[in-house]
């Protein structure tokens, strides 16, 4: 669906100053929560450090938690996927750090700004100057979506 970077910032602006308050994933679905916001990331993404340096992205959910461990090639990819247990979750982890039993994480983490793309492609700012990029990289389908919680039945903006 072909959105203009005017329309994709005006529906991410209210993201700036949200806390991110979970993320969790179903298989390489990638899903962030800010408040009363979610973020459904079905395409490329990273998360950069200010120096450039990568944290996670998504193919790192393709390689096993321990990457000590030699890559064995009839492993079941798929079961690591399954169990929540892919180095690309345990990168998240320990960037994200633990989280707080009342919600949200110990290292507090806010959308500090957000920039958009003709393309889809998105970055947002975050703590620290911490950027989450995702890439439109499809012609068609859904490449993300954010979901407005606050009315009575969510909004759904797709991307």
């Amino acid at each position: 669906m072909k959105r203009s970077a005017a329309e994709i910032y005006k529906r991410l602006r209210p993201l700036i100053g949200c806390k991110l308050t979970r993320y969790h994933r179903v298989y390489d679905m990638l899903m962030f929560g800010f408040g009363d916001y979610s973020l459904h990331v079905t395409c490329p993404w990273r998360i950069e450090k200010p120096n450039g340096y990568l944290v996670a992205g998504l193919h790192d959910i393709y390689l096993p938690p321990k990457m000590e461990r030699k890559i064995d090639e009839g492993a079941d990819y798929v079961a690591w996927c399954d169990a929540n247990r892919t180095f690309r979750d345990l990168l998240l982890k320990k960037f994200f750090g633990p989280v707080k039993k009342a919600g949200g994480f110990r290292k507090a983490t806010v959308v500090e700004n957000v920039d958009a793309r003709d393309c889809g492609d998105i970055v947002l700012t975050l703590t620290g100057g911490n950027k989450l990029v995702l890439f439109v990289c499809r012609t068609r389908g859904e490449s993300w979506r954010l979901l407005d919680h606050r009315k009575e039945k969510s909004v759904h903006f797709v991307v």
